[in-house]
C-alpha cells in the first residue's frame, strides 16, 4: 500500500483572526471563503484536506468544502470534487475532509478549495476557521508546493467576491504518489514473472508426484 503524506500544510503558522462561511448580522449578508494551494511537478492522488473550526451562533449546520481549478470576482468555476465531513464543526478542534471521488492533483497546478454554509442560517451564525497573516509553509512540505498568499470572500452568498491578503486559512493537503507509468509496469512484470515461477513450480511437483506413484 502506498504511504499518505502531508503535501503542505499552514497549520502550525501563528493565528491571526478566523474566517469562515456563515451568515453575518443583517439579511443577505452571507459569507464563503475561498483559500487555494499549487502543486509540485509532480502528479499525486488528493486524499484528504484538514482544517480547524467550530460552529456559533443558533444551530450551525451545513458546512461544505469543494475542490475548484479556478477563482475570480465572479466566484469559483471548474468544480472538481466535494468532500465528505463534519457538516456542524461541533468543537473547536481539526477536521479531516476526505474528497467523495478519487482526484488527481496535476503537476505545478493552482486549485482552490471552498468553504461554504447555507444562506438561510440564523442571523449571526456560521462556522469560524483559524486564519494567519504568515504566507509561509509548514516544515516538511514537498517540493514546490505552497499556500496561497490570499483568499477570495463573498459577504453576499457567492454573487460577487474579492480578495483578502490579511487572513490566510489555515489548513493542510494530505497526498499519495501515484506511480509512473515505468515503475508500474515494473511492478506488473514482476507479478507475471511471480506467477509464472508459481504455475512452473506446480506442475513440477505434480509431475514429480505422478513419477513416484507406485505401479499396482
Amino acid at each position: 500500500m502506498r504511504s499518505q503524506t502531508t503535501a503542505v500544510s499552514n497549520l502550525s503558522q501563528a493565528f491571526h483572526a478566523y474566517v469562515g462561511p456563515g451568515v453575518g448580522s443583517t439579511a443577505g449578508e452571507i459569507f464563503r471563503d475561498g483559500f487555494s494551494f499549487t502543486t509540485g511537478s509532480t502528479t499525486y492522488s488528493l486524499n484528504s484536506v484538514m482544517l480547524s473550526g467550530f460552529g456559533y451562533g443558533t444551530g450551525p449546520t451545513g458546512f461544505s468544502l469543494s475542490l475548484s481549478s479556478s477563482i475570480s470576482a465572479s466566484g469559483p468555476s471548474s468544480p472538481i470534487v466535494t468532500f465528505s465531513g463534519s457538516s456542524t464543526l461541533p468543537a473547536n478542534t481539526t477536521y479531516t475532509f476526505t474528497p467523495s471521488a478519487s482526484t488527481t492533483l496535476s503537476a505545478s497546478t493552482t486549485y482552490w478549495l471552498i468553504a461554504s454554509s447555507p444562506s438561510n442560517l440564523a442571523l449571526n451564525t456560521g462556522f469560524s476557521i483559524p486564519a494567519t497573516s504568515s504566507t509561509a509553509e509548514d516544515a516538511g512540505a514537498l517540493s514546490g508546493w505552497s499556500v496561497g498568499d490570499s483568499i477570495w470572500i463573498s459577504a453576499n452568498g457567492g454573487t460577487s467576491w474579492f480578495t483578502n491578503t490579511s487572513n490566510l486559512v489555515q489548513f493542510s493537503v494530505q497526498v499519495t504518489a501515484i506511480p509512473e507509468p515505468a515503475t508500474l509496469a515494473g511492478w506488473v512484470g514482476l507479478g507475471c514473472a511471480l506467477a509464472a515461477f508459481v504455475e512452473k513450480s506446480r506442475k513440477r511437483r505434480h509431475t514429480g508426484s505422478a513419477r513416484n506413484t507406485p505401479t499396482i
